[in-house]
């Protein structure tokens, strides 16, 4: 009787094992034995075999949690990201009728909504090479097109810091080879779609008005700004995000479940001194959430607990 107790004990083990996807092929072998062995099975083997398997137990759950973390970062770009003599690629669709043009450097940029936002000199990269989909190579980043239509364009560089875009013939774009952008400025675009999770140089990323419906920031350490406004978002992954100061997710899908975790998400706020024009401005950490399905019943204190303003 009580060899069985056990057997149905270590069954129910391996079935929880699979159910998280452990690899239990040892527990399988070893459940098989106790049901073939289980009327020879004296007290002390029971109890040996007993305790070994609780031990096996307890160490293939945590292998299973770190194999959950192991899989949320399995799609991290790999290549050094600092490495100036590495050829970055970008790939992206347009469906276009005119020119197109892509900014490949911040040295005009500027941001009214963030002026205080710093993220370096992002020079104009080297080795430029378009192929624009119509049979042109070029080393310009504007190509006039002769017959409109859809195009498969893409860029390779050395040393791509920077990738700034206004137009709406953008459907799809592809930065997975490109991990060592600082900074993404895009808006009016048509992309429904961005993962740069793992993109761990990227200071800024203003991907506004876009018709997004997934974001996937997970990962960015250095991220500061992070605009997603006028979207289509029902959920956003910002953890891992360390250095995240201001997040905008203005005009989105999200419900108070998405906004709450978002808030869970979010890194300690913190709060500092800015100068204007001579004066000084107290400055903190701020998140905007209006003009989202969940704004009025999300539990903004998650978000005010942990030093965030929350704009609702």
């Amino acid at each position: 009787g009580r060899a069985w107790v056990t057997v149905y004990f270590y069954t129910g083990v391996w079935r929880y094992l699979n159910q998280i996807n452990c690899d239990s092929h040892a527990f399988f072998i070893l459940q098989t034995y106790l049901f073939r062995e289980s009327e020879v099975l004296n007290t002390k083997t029971m109890t040996k075999l007993f305790m070994l398997l609780l031990v096996a137990f307890a160490t293939l759950c945590c292998v299973s949690c770190s194999d959950d973390d192991d899989d949320k970062n399995k799609d991290f770009p790999t290549e050094d990201p600092n490495d100036p003599n590495i050829v970055r690629t970008i790939t992206l669709t347009v469906d276009t009728y005119s020119t197109v043009e892509f900014t490949l450097d911040n040295e005009k940029w500027y941001d009214r909504d963030y002026p205080e936002i710093s993220v370096g000199k992002c020079p104009f990269p080297k080795d430029l090479s378009v192929d624009w989909g119509d049979g042109s190579v070029t080393s310009s980043n504007t190509h006039k097109y002769e017959i409109s239509g859809k195009y498969n364009i893409v860029i390779s560089a050395k040393d791509l810091k920077w990738f700034s875009s206004g137009y709406d013939d953008i459907t799809a774009i592809d930065l997975k080879r490109c991990n060592s952008l600082v900074g993404i400025d895009m808006y009016e675009v048509e992309l429904r779609s961005l993962d740069v999770a793992g993109f761990t140089e990227l200071k800024y990323l203003k991907i506004s008005d876009a018709h997004l419906e997934t974001l996937n920031a997970n990962g960015c350490e250095k991220l500061v700004v992070l605009d997603c406004s006028y979207n289509e978002l029902t959920s956003l992954d910002v953890s891992g995000c360390t250095a995240l100061t201001y997040l905008d997710c203005f005009g989105n899908e999200l419900t108070s479940s998405a906004l709450n975790q978002i808030f869970e998400d979010l890194p300690q706020g913190k709060t500092w001194t800015e100068k204007d024009n001579g004066n000084e401005r107290e400055m903190q950490s701020t998140i905007e959430i209006r003009s989202n399905p969940g704004t009025e019943d999300c539990d903004k204190s998650i978000a005010e607990n942990k030093g965030w303003k929350v704009i609702d």
